[in-house]
């Protein structure tokens, strides 16, 4: 038993000196923080078959064994931050997701985000890049330098530019000249609330022997409060032989009617469908005079192979 705890101090010694070493070594500001810390986890692993059945006294028992993970992480938890600029950043109600709520086709909206220079030198923000060009910072002054401890409200616009109605994604990455964390992803969500909506996005042409014709139905409704002064235009697909060719179906107003400051109508569309056998799936294009929104789009699905 003397013979083992001896063997055991020894690999303990020579382990504390190879840490000690590498922390040491670590101090040094110039090296980045990752390297430091794959350094410190290469020093362990040469040691770590000795490590991992060492208890921390001879008295200890089995299941009180440190694991040398533990000891990598405590180690680097007390190691001192590189110096140089450092990007922080706050959301608004201190999520990981900017939520900009409910927005109106074509509306704009405006949010905060504060930034921190946590470092000990200057902080610069380089610039910022978009998933889409509907969301970007608007701040003239964003690239003026952050100092050590100084904070920042960055504003960000968003403008609902897109026809799809529902919950929309998008990334804002700030570009700083922070070594550790150059590029800061920052996701942001929004709900874009259309003017009109289909009753479904998505309709299946049916088809009516008795006239020879695929048919079906469509409504269309707005939101309350909005303009009720709009109509259906017309109805329009593109062609089912394959060209890019667009067709104009005719549609009937079966239903049409304002209730509780909300205008409905309700059409139906017929089309003979196309001369070869097949399963198509075209857009519907309907066409509004709405003022905000002239389009209405729809998914079709016509199956002639059933008849």
């Amino acid at each position: 038993m003397k013979a083992k705890s001896t063997v055991l101090g020894v690999a303990v010694f020579f382990s504390a000196g190879a840490l000690a070493w590498t922390l040491a070594a670590s101090q040094r500001e110039t090296a980045p923080r990752e390297a430091r810390a794959a350094e410190l986890a290469s020093a362990f692993d040469q040691f770590r078959p000795q490590l991992e059945g060492v208890a921390p006294n001879d008295a200890a028992p089995a299941e009180e064994t440190l694991p040398a993970s533990d000891v990598i992480d405590e180690a680097l938890e007390e190691l001192p931050p590189v110096s140089g600029p450092r990007l922080s950043v706050s959301l608004p109600g201190g999520g990981r997701r900017v939520d900009l709520g409910s927005v109106r086709y074509l509306r704009e909206v405006e949010t905060e985000i504060n930034v921190t220079n946590t470092g000990s030198r200057p902080l610069t923000i380089t610039g910022a890049h978009s998933s889409c060009a509907c969301l970007a910072v608007v701040d003239e002054d964003v690239k003026d330098p952050i100092k050590p401890g100084e904070h920042r409200a960055v504003r960000v616009h968003y403008r609902a530019t897109s026809q799809m109605a529902g919950r929309h994604r998008k990334v804002l990455a700030l570009l700083s000249d922070d070594p550790e964390r150059p590029r800061y992803r920052i996701p942001f969500s929004a709900e874009i609330v259309l003017p009109l909506t289909a009753n479904s996005t998505n309709v299946e042409l049916a088809y009516d022997a008795a006239r020879d014709v695929y048919a079906t139905e469509v409504s269309l409704s707005g939101i309350p409060g909005d303009d009720t002064n709009w109509s259906v235009q017309r109805v329009r697909t593109t062609s089912y032989d394959g060209s890019i060719r667009v067709l104009e179906i005719p549609f009937r107003v079966v239903e049409d009617r304002v209730q509780g400051g909300v205008r409905r109508v309700r059409l139906a569309i017929e089309y003979r469908g196309p001369e070869r056998p097949g399963k198509y799936v075209q857009p519907l294009m309907i066409d509004v005079d709405h003022p905000d929104l002239p389009q209405v789009l729809v998914t079709s699905v016509l199956d002639s192979t059933r008849h």
